[in-house]
């Protein structure tokens, strides 16, 4: 792995782009509100990656993030991966293997949830924050949460982003398999080189990036995040990883390691809207790509993947911001043109 050492004043070189200067003066414009971003690619067989930052305690592009919705990407390659092997048909009710969800879940879809047109509702006002301080010791738990609300739309026929229909998801890998749902994602991994990934809890990152709610790059400080914890979101945002481990997932899938068929697993699954396993597609100039963004309490970032170069692209930092998240979705994309 090629890693660029780099700071404030050293950004001339970003990966894989003619277009570095512009790359870097955008990066550099980042840092007036990001105490670090983490970039990370592949292409043509070989993975780049650095970090930028302003931030004490940061050393290295192997500190984890929060992946936040990033994380679906993962969620949607397990159930990939299950269906690939048949233990489970996507387009069959949920219900069928989770009988202990309401009645009303029986014209729910396996697809609907990958696709956000299950009907089942998302956060509600201030819901975010609670959900976040709760504890989740398994799938189930999390999915007690919402299971008995009614659902806002019926199955199949509105989009409704929802990082609950994750947590179903993540609910039906872990009644699958018999095992939890990220001893699943890591099992998938294993044979993937250094490559770990964590399901956040109140402690998971001690010692790792600092998160911040705000930050000036003038004082140099910042004000650090209340202590969250993550658990209950599990496939749908609750995953802790490196910018690089998630970029060599990806990576590992293109060059088929982890799926027989990579190219379904990137291809949309309803006439409603353009998602598929976990990201959702687009078109930039003439270049097809499956993207995500994260954003949440501490971190912002997005994916892009370009299925048919095999170029694998990442940026993420430790502050939320909606503008900052559309300046990485725009380095993500100028970095494979």
């Amino acid at each position: 792995m090629k890693r660029i050492s780099t700071s404030l004043l050293f950004i001339s070189i970003l990966i894989l782009s003619s277009q570095a200067q512009t790359l870097g003066e955008k990066v550099q414009k980042l840092l007036e509100e990001y105490p670090s971003i983490s970039v990370s690619a592949y292409e043509n067989g070989e993975f780049y990656d650095s970090i930028f930052t302003t931030a004490p305690k940061i050393h290295n592009n192997k500190e984890k993030y929060y992946l936040y919705s990033i994380s679906k990407s993962l969620t949607g390659l397990a159930i990939a991966k299950l269906y690939e092997e048949e233990k489970i048909d996507i387009d069959q009710s949920i219900k069928l293997y989770l009988k202990d969800l309401p009645d009303y879940y029986e014209d729910i879809k396996i697809s609907h949830l990958l696709t956000h047109t299950s009907g089942i509702r998302n956060y509600e006002k201030n819901e975010w924050l609670k959900f976040s301080q709760n504890h989740c010791s398994s799938a189930k738990d999390a999915v007690n949460w919402f299971a008995s609300d009614a659902l806002i739309s019926n199955p199949g026929q509105e989009y409704q982003y929802s990082t609950f229909n994750y947590v179903v998801l993540s609910y039906l890998i872990e009644h699958v398999t018999g095992k939890s749902f990220i001893d699943y994602i890591n099992e998938l991994t294993k044979g993937i080189a250094d490559i770990l990934f964590y399901l956040d809890d109140e402690n998971t990152l001690d010692g790792e990036v600092p998160y911040y709610e705000n930050w000036s790059s003038k004082k140099g400080k910042g004000k650090l995040i209340p202590a969250i914890d993550n658990s209950c979101k599990l496939g749908g945002g609750g995953i802790v990883a490196s910018a690089t481990d998630v970029v060599k997932l990806h990576a590992a899938i293109l060059n088929g390691e982890i799926l027989k068929n990579p190219n379904e697993y990137y291809q949309p699954l309803s006439e409603v809207n353009s998602y598929a396993y976990g990201t959702s597609r687009g078109k930039t100039g003439e270049l097809n790509y499956n993207a995500h963004t994260a954003s949440g309490m501490g971190a912002s970032g997005a994916i892009m993947i370009f299925p048919d170069q095999k170029k694998v692209v990442m940026v993420i930092g430790n502050v939320e911001s909606d503008d900052i998240k559309e300046n990485i979705y725009s380095i993500s994309k100028d970095g494979l043109q």
